[in-house]
């Protein structure tokens, strides 16, 4: 397992994790590869999928998204209310969360307090 520790950041007003270079291209996540993004109840996971060349949606209708940036430097970028898993109970957004990548195809987010119960 790979962690790391990455800021949230703002962009237009909107709450941002920009998440960029060779941690995704050592981890699963090269550029163009399709994903998705679920809400846990531990924060986010990131997962790496195979759909079909036109499919939009999983089975399950959850939306498949592409790493962007470039071949040498790729990009996940995650806004808005995509980050709202992460919140605590009083709605405020944390200032970083920790990155675990798993098995080259998954990335949980979670705030530092619940980092351990994604690692168990």
């Amino acid at each position: 397992m790979t962690t790391a520790t990455r800021k949230i950041g703002t962009n237009k007003g909107k709450y941002r994790l920009w998440i960029e270079g060779d941690i995704l291209l050592t981890n699963g996540f090269p550029h163009k590869a399709p994903w998705i993004l679920e809400q846990t109840p531990q924060g986010i996971c990131l997962s790496r999928v195979w759909p079909n060349a036109d499919q939009k949606k999983t089975d399950s209708g959850i939306r498949i998204r592409r790493v962007a940036g470039t071949a040498n430097r790729p990009i996940i970028d995650v806004t808005g209310k995509a980050l709202d898993a992460l919140r605590d109970a009083n709605g405020i957004m944390p200032d970083s969360v920790t990155l675990s990548f798993i098995g080259g195809h998954s990335c949980y987010i979670t705030t530092n307090s619940e980092q351990k119960d994604i690692a168990a």
